[in-house]
């Protein structure tokens, strides 16, 4: 460093793909098929739109090693699984004991139809540069939503 000044870091953190945190959010793709049981509604899920789920307070740690080893460039920090919506719709379904005939399969086509922001259909990241420079693993869909069901007791009274 020249002249005494330090260094000045600057990191930016950009969460891309389905994330869901608390507070349970009833917008987010996670709490609508929980809340679908109450309102009778079906979740149209696309069986060939694939992203890696992210749940938000997993991301803490990896970011925090990140920073601790100074890491620069770009890391894509996801979920570790690539998965399509409609399998992780089952996964949710599942986890919260609730009917899985509630999920809709759609196409890409059938889901971005008339929607004012179309979605990517392949929005998943390739997360091996992130999983080479830190021990700190962000989960895969099913610990993720154990971990939100269990933190999440009485979001729905």
């Amino acid at each position: 460093m020249d002249g005494g000044q330090s260094r000045r870091l600057s990191y930016t953190a950009r969460v891309r793909s389905i994330r869901w945190a608390p507070p349970f959010n009833r917008k987010n793709f996670v709490m609508q098929i929980i809340n679908s049981k109450n309102n009778h509604n079906k979740i149209p899920a696309g069986k060939d739109i694939v992203n890696n789920p992210t749940y938000a307070p997993n991301l803490g740690p990896v970011v925090a090693e990140l920073l601790e080893k100074r890491a620069s460039g770009i890391y894509n920090a996801a979920g570790e699984q690539k998965i399509s919506r409609y399998e992780f719709a089952i996964e949710v379904a599942d986890v919260f004991g609730l009917d899985k005939n509630i999920i809709q399969p759609v196409t890409y086509e059938e889901f971005s139809s008339g929607r004012v922001a179309p979605r990517p259909q392949c929005a998943s990241l390739d997360t091996e540069k992130l999983r080479r420079t830190v021990q700190a693993r962000l989960w895969g869909p099913r610990q993720a939503l154990e971990a939100y069901e269990t933190n999440g007791k009485g979001v729905n009274n």
